[in-house]
C-alpha cells in the first residue's frame, strides 16, 4: 500500500512537471510571435495644380436701371476680351447671374442713403486647366480696374484664383510604394540595432494623402499660419503608411 502512494504521488509529480514544461513552451512561442516592431514611413511629391478656378466679382451701381444693367454688361465684355489677350477662351469663361437691389425697395430704407438706387453685382468665373495662364492674367487684374471696372477686393469675395490637383490617383501607387519602402528601411535600422532580423508584416495601414501648398509647408515650418493653400499652384502631396514588422533572431 506504502509503495502504491508512492508510485502514485510519483506519477502526479511527473504528470505536473510535463505540464509546466509544455506551459513555458507555449508561452515562449507567443512571445516570440509577438516580438514585432512598428515604423512609419512617409512619401512627399512636388506637383504643380492642373485645374483653377478664377472667380472675378463684379458691381456697379446707377440711378438709372437702364444705365446699370448697360454698365454691368460692358464690363463683363471688357473682362471677356482682357482673359482672351490671356489665352484664356469663352469656353472656359461662365457669367453668374445678374442681381438687382433696388434701396427704395428695402424694408428699412434710409430716406438719408446717398447712395444711387440701384445696385448690380455679378461674377465672371475663369474655370482652366492653363495654370500658367490664369497666374499670368491674374497678376495683371489691375488693366481690368484700369477700365473704370468694380472689382469687389475683400476677403469674402476676392482672394484670386484657386488651384487644384486632381491627380492624385495617378500617382497613389508609386507613393504608396515609396512610404512602404521608407518604412521597411526604418525597420531594418532597427533590427540591426537590436540584433534581430525583420520578418513578416503583422499589419500595415494606409495614412490619408494631403494635398497642400509647398509654400504653406515652409510656412508652418516658420510657424507662419492662417494661409489658404488653395491660392498656391504648387503642390506638395504627402502620405505616411504605418507597418508592423515581427522580428526574428
Amino acid at each position: 500500500m506504502k509503495l502504491g502512494s508512492t508510485l502514485l504521488a510519483l506519477s502526479i509529480f511527473l504528470g505536473s512537471t510535463g505540464s509546466a514544461a509544455i506551459m513555458a513552451k507555449s508561452f515562449s512561442n507567443v512571445k516570440m510571435l509577438d516580438r514585432t516592431v512598428q515604423v512609419k514611413g512617409l512619401a512627399e511629391k512636388k506637383v504643380k495644380a492642373d485645374s483653377s478656378v478664377w472667380v472675378i466679382p463684379i458691381n456697379t451701381a446707377n440711378e438709372n436701371l437702364i444705365l446699370a444693367q448697360t454698365k454691368i454688361n460692358d464690363d463683363i465684355n471688357k473682362i471677356k476680351s482682357f482673359l482672351k489677350r490671356y489665352n484664356l477662351s469663352e469656353d472656359e469663361v461662365t457669367i453668374q447671374s445678374i442681381r438687382v437691389s433696388d434701396k427704395l425697395a428695402q424694408r428699412y430704407y434710409d430716406q438719408n442713403n446717398k447712395a444711387p438706387r440701384y445696385f448690380m453685382e455679378s461674377e465672371v468665373v475663369v474655370k482652366s486647366k492653363k495654370i500658367d495662364e490664369v497666374i499670368k492674367a491674374s497678376q495683371n487684374i489691375g488693366e481690368i480696374i484700369a477700365q473704370n471696372i468694380t472689382v469687389a477686393y475683400d476677403e469674402y469675395k476676392y482672394n484670386g484664383p484657386k488651384f487644384f490637383f486632381t491627380g492624385l490617383n495617378d500617382i497613389k501607387p508609386e507613393m504608396l510604394a515609396s512610404a512602404t519602402k521608407e518604412a521597411r528601411k526604418a525597420a531594418e535600422e532597427f533590427a540591426v540595432n537590436s540584433g534581430s532580423k525583420i520578418g513578416k508584416i503583422k499589419r500595415a495601414s494606409q495614412g490619408v494623402f494631403s494635398i497642400s501648398a509647398r509654400e504653406i509647408i515652409i510656412a508652418q515650418d516658420n510657424m507662419s499660419y492662417g494661409t489658404n493653400d488653395a491660392y498656391f499652384s504648387d503642390k506638395l502631396v504627402r502620405v505616411l503608411t504605418s507597418v508592423e514588422y515581427y522580428l526574428e533572431d
